[in-house]
């Protein structure tokens, strides 16, 4: 996006230079003529080597879209800095924005956010349903935030009963053998 705009100021300049160009023809002004042209030859020049050389860093990008992404849908967006609690809440992540927006169109709760510097994850919190969609600078980003997130969900698929009842595990030994007595059953 910042690349078209300096594609896009390069024409307009090189537009404006035409046009002045015509008038002072028009108006046989022909001393700004020479500069005009000499205008419009660097607008041109200055448009190719934007069009060629120019590229956006990943950073400059993100930050392009995800500030478009707030000023478009700042009345439904909670900006917050502490990830809520997940009290056996399920843990969808949504690929796209715009399946989060149809979600909070149906719910009408707000969507909060948490700000990065390479990513910013956004969420809805329904009754047993977060729904998360993590907006990164590039693909191979992980924020810390989605890394909690696995750990939290990690843990709430483990059987946590069953570790507990490990340690009550006894271990008999006789001369030749060992038992052993536990009370977590598969």
């Amino acid at each position: 996006m910042i690349k078209e705009r300096r594609i896009y100021i390069s024409l307009a300049c090189f537009v404006f230079s035409l046009i002045i160009s015509l008038l002072s023809i028009y108006f046989k002004i022909y001393e700004c003529l020479i500069l005009f042209v000499a205008f419009a030859i660097m607008s041109i020049v200055w448009f190719i080597y934007n069009k060629i050389n120019y590229k956006a860093s990943d950073e400059d990008e993100y930050n392009y879209q995800l500030n478009k992404l707030l000023r478009a849908y700042n009345p439904i967006l909670v900006s917050t800095t502490v990830f809520p609690k997940l009290n056996n809440k399920s843990i969808l992540d949504v690929e796209d924005f715009n399946d989060l927006l149809d979600a909070q169109t149906e719910t009408r709760k707000p969507i909060y956010f948490i700000k990065g510097t390479a990513s910013t994850a956004f969420f809805l919190m329904d009754d047993d349903v977060l729904l998360v969609h993590f907006f990164k600078m590039n693909k191979t980003i992980t924020s810390e935030l989605e890394l909690e997130l696995k750990k939290i969900e990690l843990q709430s698929t483990l059987n946590l009963d069953a570790i507990k009842d490990f340690d009550k595990t006894v271990v008999l030994q006789t001369n030749d053998k060992a038992y052993k007595i536990s009370p977590i059953r598969d």
